[in-house]
């Protein structure tokens, strides 16, 4: 039995017998796809009240999922929005907003602790590498969770 995952206002779909390596799946063409005839929105709206941290900061009294947010992401969306918006896409992910774990090293503001108040302010030399092929793809962090 075959799922497909169809995108919004588009004739793309991905089924669950697709790969992530296929260029289909991975092309700028894909995520872009997600924001046809949402023309309105960009990524700094997204993160904003629109969507995320407003969710995040809605539930996480709740749930006490997210340890942290980025606070650089606003910048980086900022910094998105204007690539896309000169018909730049860093990568497939171009401004797609994730948390990540807290045990990802990440080489910015956000704290490298694991969960333990021990490393609380702990610096790494550099992204990990799965932060940094993140980054590389044009995902921005948005923070971390336990």
């Amino acid at each position: 039995m075959s799922r497909a995952l169809h995108f919004p206002n588009s004739s793309m779909s991905l089924s669950k017998s697709s790969t992530l390596g296929s260029s289909r799946a991975c092309s700028p063409l894909l995520t872009s796809s997600l924001y046809v005839g949402y023309s309105h929105l960009t990524q700094v709206n997204l993160l904003t009240e629109q969507a995320y941290i407003a969710r995040i900061n809605e539930m996480n009294s709740t749930l006490h999922m997210v340890t942290e947010l980025n606070p650089d992401a606003l910048s980086i969306a900022a910094e998105l929005d204007s690539q896309r918006a000169a018909g730049n896409v860093t990568g497939p992910l171009h401004g797609i907003p994730i948390l990540i774990k807290n045990n990802i090293a990440t080489h910015d503001l956000m704290n490298n602790t694991a969960g333990s108040f021990a490393l609380l302010g702990s610096k790494v030399p550099r992204d990990s590498t799965v932060a940094a092929k993140l980054r590389a793809a044009g995902v921005v962090i948005l923070g971390k969770v336990y």
